[in-house]
């Protein structure tokens, strides 16, 4: 292999390191469990096609910009790194590739810029709302990384966040709202509080509290955190459990719901609640990345089943 070839394959590994590329894929089922509800079964192909696209290079630039806003904190962080050294979905390429210098700030902007392009002109072919919906969710980003060293409620706003780039796979498939478009945006608000964010801080104490940076875990302590991010867990298992009635799921998704959210949210928060240790936390939020794919499928799977039930007794 060529210094060229070499080069050119480190920049792209930072560059999908830089967008967090396995959590930035599994995010996709956010917006998809949206979609899913809001048809109420599977959405027409085009929107499928056209949203995983869209959703596939959102996802991308959202990530990658965190990084890039966070670039003088990041290179702070590298003087103190913790101890423990597990595997983390976020970092499953390289850890913060834009601070440790693998690439230069004009082709990370450059990358960014490209997604945006294209998930902004993807996502107006399918509906505006859903536009208006990726641009807030860039605003917050910027907003909860400003905050950073400023309040430990900012966990609020990366909830607010999550849950309205949720919706953003809404709009494509209706304009109509009601109880369910509610219920998906408290639901994934409070998985990303519980399973994603609190966690993931947890698993930063030690440097964050060296940076100077309010997370719930350094402000409040982890008796607190532990509590608090189960108490979300909780709360998300069971709005994903009560989405049944109003999105016209199958009597039996709610146990499935309730196993799916006891297994990857509620047991591992417990766990951790009980053993403040960085890498249980790891653990936790590696589980949890995969709570909105899981549900894709048991979601996908009632409507599908219910169908086919429907058309077996019609018959």
């Amino acid at each position: 292999m060529t210094g060229l070839s070499a080069s050119s394959d480190t920049r792209l590994k930072a560059l999908f390191a830089l967008s967090r590329t396995v959590q930035a894929h599994l995010s996709i089922a956010q917006p998809a469990l949206a979609a899913l509800v809001a048809a109420r079964g599977v959405p027409p192909l085009r929107v499928i096609v056209v949203g995983f696209v869209a959703a596939w290079a959102g996802f991308h630039a959202v990530f990658a910009i965190n990084d890039v806003i966070d670039y003088q904190l990041d290179r702070a962080r590298f003087a103190h790194l913790k101890s423990y050294q597990g595997f983390d979905i976020d970092s499953a390429l390289m850890r913060h590739p834009l601070a440790q210098g693998y690439l230069r700030r004009r082709h990370a902007l450059a990358w960014i810029g490209g997604l945006a392009v294209v998930a902004i002109g993807l996502a107006a072919l399918l509906s505006w709302i859903s536009v208006w919906l990726f641009c807030g969710a860039v605003a917050l980003e910027a907003l909860y990384c400003w905050l950073a060293r400023i309040s430990a409620w900012k966990f609020l706003i990366s909830g607010l966040m999550v849950g309205l780039g949720a919706l953003a796979g809404w709009f494509p498939v209706t304009s109509s709202t009601g109880w369910a478009t509610v219920w998906v945006f408290v639901w994934m608000a409070t998985w990303e509080i519980g399973g994603r964010n609190i966690v993931n801080d947890w698993s930063d104490v030690e440097e964050d509290v060296l940076l100077g940076i309010r997370t719930v875990p350094v402000q409040f302590g982890t008796v607190v955190a532990g509590r608090l991010l189960l108490g979300f867990n909780v709360a998300a298992t069971l709005a994903g459990a009560a989405l049944a009635p109003a999105a016209g799921l199958p009597a039996w998704y709610i146990p499935m719901a309730l196993l799916v959210g006891a297994v990857l949210l509620v047991v591992p928060s417990w766990r951790l609640a009980r053993d403040a240790d960085a890498a249980v936390a790891h653990r936790l939020f590696n589980r949890a990345s995969f709570y909105p794919p899981v549900m894709v499928v048991v979601v996908g799977a009632g409507y599908v089943l219910g169908d086919l039930a429907g058309w077996l007794l019609g018959a």
